[in-house]
């Protein structure tokens, strides 16, 4: 039996299985410092408890202006492999934040599943708007949705993406023309624009945050 929150304080955030060592500085080596000891310190963690880490899944990642900086790390006498992107609890991450890759991922989940949902009838003659709708917010835009709060600085273009792909989808579901516009196509199905909808769910985040902060 191991204990996870016997896991050492260089590591962290920790999810589950998931762990993280975070290093902030201007100077690159002071970043390999730290980096480097809070690996060494999870090494000796992993011997204490008999367990193997997996070294082929652990990445190196430097955020910023750094394009061509080399960040080299040891992990078990292993190199461990420097990314400019990685996938990180369902979201895609980038060495300048701009959330690019994730707007562009949710995008295609969201439209793969509108396509399945429109294999299931034909989807030239739709469905009915109600049954539309729900299967809509049921099925389609979580995958529009997931992890807002996190990726909701992504460029306007980007947004842009995120509310063309809604309206392409409810279009689909209920059969309309493909010159219907925007706004009657979300009108007829009371369905609220994904920008507004995004702000919505991030003011939502920050009131709760703000109310657990005030409990804890």
């Amino acid at each position: 039996m191991f204990y996870l929150h016997d896991i050492p304080h260089s590591i962290f955030p920790k999810f589950a299985d998931d762990l993280v060592a975070i290093a902030v500085n201007d100077d690159l080596p002071c970043v390999i410092t730290e980096l480097q000891s809070a690996v060494d310190d999870l090494v000796s963690w992993s011997h204490k408890w008999g367990m193997l880490l997996n070294v082929s899944k652990t990445k190196a990642m430097l955020f910023g202006n750094c394009k061509d900086d080399v960040i080299e790390l040891s992990f078990y006498d292993e190199e461990v492999k420097q990314v400019s992107e990685f996938k990180y609890l369902g979201v895609w991450l980038d060495q300048q934040l701009n959330f690019s890759n994730q707007v562009d991922y949710a995008v295609c989940k969201a439209k793969r599943s509108a396509a399945t949902v429109c294999s299931l009838f034909d989807g030239r003659e739709g469905i009915s708007v109600h049954l539309a709708v729900q299967l809509y917010k049921s099925l389609v835009r979580p995958h529009l949705e997931n992890a807002v709060a996190v990726w909701a600085s992504a460029s306007a273009r980007d947004i842009h993406k995120v509310e063309q792909t809604q309206v392409q989808c409810l279009r689909r579901l209920i059969g309309a023309k493909s010159h219907s516009s925007a706004s009657a196509i979300e009108v007829i199905t009371g369905t609220m624009p994904m920008r507004i909808r995004i702000r919505e769910l991030c003011s939502r985040i920050g009131a709760f945050s703000a109310r657990m902060k005030h409990i804890i």
